[in-house]
């Protein structure tokens, strides 16, 4: 993600649902709840109206209010009650999202212009759908007064509010939930950190740092905490769409509600609705997502990992490794779509595990490592990496599966969207990154008029000196074919000699200038504000390239000289509404932090909040020839192995020839094609073994800061020769029962271990240094706290 999206032409039209919204830091995004449903837990009840609002009002709820299609109220219409209740977070509010004319039952969100406010009562307009509750950044826009016709300017969300009873020009607003006394659990609002460069279209492929760090304690109880701390997306340019065109996305599934009222189901080529207004649901297709973070469908390690996220028909399809999806779903033989390449590295289905902190450089660019014969003509998005320990290809994706994934069927049978609009045939749109907020636990009492909250501990270190941490670095994309594609293919071909040297240099690409938005970082309970004190800036570097800077303020979260704690617990300070001189002034609310947390919110993090308790494993290795697959065995006749990593999990895996890895089986390779796939990945491995792991062909831009250090159990010295890669066959909590322990790992110094190693104070440090704490014998990071 960038801090506007690569597919902003898309959101501009789309509806603006639950999950899908934009701010002022540009457009933000929420995934599919089916994948992250929403938790019910929270109580409301009404306030009594009487007892609060001025004597002079006479409004009960039932008062019409009216939207117009125009901007003079005239035209269409959409009417409702003042108390409308139908919108999922709160009462005495509305939103525009899926609503429809009353005129002729047509699509009105995007459409309306005008309202007009019955007396007794202001409007609050905020951008965004559910903007005053379901987001960090709630869009407001301007108080919208009774009486007179008001333009909505771009508004997508009003609620109301009435003078107090004080008569002091104080207004009470009346949608605010409201959580009744005594304890509750809850969550933090939904929020997207958007910061980076924009992209381009149409590249063939995206290099970009992301900052790999511990935002929970890595040796801590595992919450359930979803939180993405450094996202990837990019996605496949496409050709213009136009109203009429076949939905990208079928009109039947989500984000079309796929009935009568929605969609014409006598011709499914058409859902002005599934089809998300005028951009035909383009954006959400195909993905490349994924990236640093921790995820509630995964094993419940405290570390960060990284992930592959690979998503098709709208959400339909999703891979992560392999031969797995998130939640411990076993692929289908069909929908296998990410193809190993390196021979020195293991992709677990959980992700990427590390034992420090620093920049995790990585590449999805189009190169010819998937190729089949000489004219084949499909884009294979590959997956290259460099960091401290591993620099070199990992895997890329077979185009077999966009193409076969992405398309839905007519009434007559015809097959939309043509594969021109997917990964497999299609161009790159890049960008930046993102934070991605989705499930911050919170604990809280309330007791008349104090309401607290507790959140998780959390962290954020610093890696460019005192007060600054550079989240995202070294963006560059690729034009053409020159950068990596034509000399792979000419060295893997015979036609040139190896020469890492001569792929994806600076001087062949197109650098990001800096365009990002500037913003502070604030979380969000229920429309009150959490301030971090970190702001974002973006900034060019010497070399050139851009980087996204977040500088903290030292005074809003608590701070030393490598690293700022969030507070872990708040007082709630409601939003207000005042009338001072005849203009409104309206005041979001804030969270106020605690020095320490209060008497009734004290206890350990595993007592107050949900624990991550997801224990299933991932687990292939039944059947033995998986897809149909044969596997390896060595001369002692053992083919599977395994070993415990940094994280404290488990792998296993098998050695397959190249061609012969399950991923492959679902395609029927003729004989030639497997050798021509099969020579040429041999070769590549002889060509790399000299420097193996360290294969630079990503080249680390001179303002990079320290790169992050891969996990050294998911690294492996080849057991076979050239042209063999290993198959993560199982992963869980649990030592497999089958398999023979492989400690052919490189050595790793503890002393080296330094990056994410910081002390409450200055005068702590020495002591601190010597009092690590061990997540496995051989590697040691640590967190702190200020309480």
């Amino acid at each position: 993600m960038t801090s506007l999206l690569p597919f902003e032409k898309d959101f501009n039209s789309c509806p603006r649902h639950e999950f899908l919204k934009e701010n002022r830091f540009g457009y933000e995004f929420g995934v599919d709840p089916k994948f992250f449903p929403k938790r019910e837990n929270r109580k409301r009840k009404n306030r009594s109206l009487s007892s609060i609002l001025s004597a002079s009002s006479t409004v009960d709820g039932t008062e019409t209010v009216t939207v117009y299609e125009n901007d003079d109220c005239s035209g269409r219409v959409v009417t409702f009650p003042l108390n409308n209740d139908q919108e999922s977070r709160c009462t005495w509010c509305w939103d525009s999202c899926f609503e429809r004319f009353d005129d002729d039952d047509t699509d009105a969100h995007t459409n309306v212009n005008s309202i007009q406010i019955p007396s007794g009562v202001v409007a609050l307009a905020f951008g965004p759908c559910l903007g005053s509750f379901g987001y960090s950044d709630p869009g407001y826009i301007k108080v919208l007064e009774p009486g007179s016709c008001q333009t909505l300017d771009g508004a997508a969300h009003v609620t109301f509010a009435a003078e107090t009873s004080t008569g002091s020009n104080e207004y009470y607003i009346i949608g605010d939930p409201v959580v009744e006394n005594g304890y509750f659990e809850s969550e933090l609002s939904t929020a997207h950190w958007m910061y980076g460069p924009g992209g381009i279209d149409n590249a063939e492929g995206h290099v970009w740092y992301q900052y790999i760090f511990h935002l929970l304690d890595p040796e801590g109880p595992r919450v359930a905490f979803q939180v993405g701390t450094g996202g990837t997306w990019l996605g496949p340019t496409q050709s213009e769409w136009n109203l009429g065109d076949p939905c990208r996305c079928s009109p039947l599934d989500w984000p079309a509600t796929g009935d009568g009222d929605s969609c014409n189901l006598d011709d499914l080529t058409q859902c002005t609705n599934g089809c998300c207004g005028t951009d035909g649901c383009g954006g959400l297709l195909q993905t490349m997502e994924g990236g640093a973070g921790y995820w509630l469908g995964k094993l419940p390690t405290p570390q960060v990992k990284w992930t592959i996220g690979a998503v098709s028909k709208c959400y339909r399809y999703w891979t992560n490794s392999p031969l797995e999806v998130a939640n411990s779903d076993d692929l289908e033989c069909s929908d296998f779509g990410v193809i190993i390449v390196s021979n020195s590295l293991l992709y677990p289905p959980d992700g990427i595990g590390f034992t420090n902190e620093g920049m995790f450089g990585h590449a999805w660019i189009n190169t010819p490592l998937g190729k089949k014969s000489d004219d084949d003509t499909d884009r294979f998005v590959s997956l290259i990496l460099d960091t401290d320990n591993f620099k070199g290809p990992v895997a890329y994706m077979l185009p077999e599966y966009y193409r076969e994934t992405s398309q839905w069927s007519d009434l007559d049978g015809n097959k939309h969207p043509d594969a021109s609009e997917t990964f497999a045939n299609s161009g790159m749109t890049t960008g930046g990154g993102a934070f991605e907020w989705s499930t911050t636990p919170v604990y809280g009492h309330q007791d008349g008029n104090n309401r607290n909250i507790r959140i998780p501990k959390m962290q954020f270190s610093f890696n460019n000196g005192e007060k600054e941490t550079i989240l995202m670095s070294g963006g560059i994309s690729w034009e053409n074919k020159n950068g990596i594609f034509t000399p792979l293919d000419e060295m893997l071909s015979g036609l040139m000699e190896y020469d890492e040297s001569k792929l994806l240099n600076k001087n062949t690409g197109y650098v990001h200038p800096c365009s990002g938005t500037n913003f502070d970082l604030q979380l969000d309970f229920e429309g009150n504000t959490l301030e971090t004190g970190g702001t974002v800036t973006h900034r060019e570097e010497s070399d050139g390239f851009c980087s996204a800077v977040v500088t903290w303020d030292g005074t809003s979260s608590l701070c030393n000289s490598t690293h700022c704690n969030l507070y872990e617990s708040y007082k709630i300070s409601d939003d207000s509404l005042v009338k001072e001189d005849g203009e409104f002034i309206y005041t979001q609310g804030g969270l106020e932090p605690y020095d320490d947390i209060p008497s009734t919110l004290e206890g350990a993090q595993t007592d107050i909040f949900p624990q991550h308790d997801f224990f299933l494993n991932y687990d292939r290795r039944t059947p033995e020839n998986l897809c149909g697959a044969p596997h390896m065995t060595d001369d002692d006749n053992v083919s599977v192995f395994k070993r415990k990593t940094s994280t404290g999990d488990w792998i296993a895996w098998k050695w397959y020839r190249f061609v012969d890895q399950p991923g492959f089986q679902r395609l029927n390779l003729s004989t030639a094609e497997k050798d021509y796939l099969q020579d040429r990945i041999t070769k590549l491995h002889q060509d790399m073994e000299e420097n193996a792991p360290f294969n630079e062909w990503i080249k680390t831009p001179s303002s990079t800061a320290d790169l992050v250090t891969i996990d050294p159990m998911l690294l492996v010295t080849p057991k076979y020769p050239y042209g063999y890669v290993p198959i993560v066959i199982y992963q869980g909590m649990e030592e497999p029962d089958v398999g023979v322990l492989d400690d052919d790992y490189p050595e790793f110094d503890d002393d080296n271990d330094e990056s994410c190693c910081c002390s409450d104070t200055e005068e702590e440090t020495s002591a601190s240094s010597k009092q690590t704490i061990s997540l496995f014998h051989h590697i040691k990071i640590r967190f702190h706290s200020h309480s």
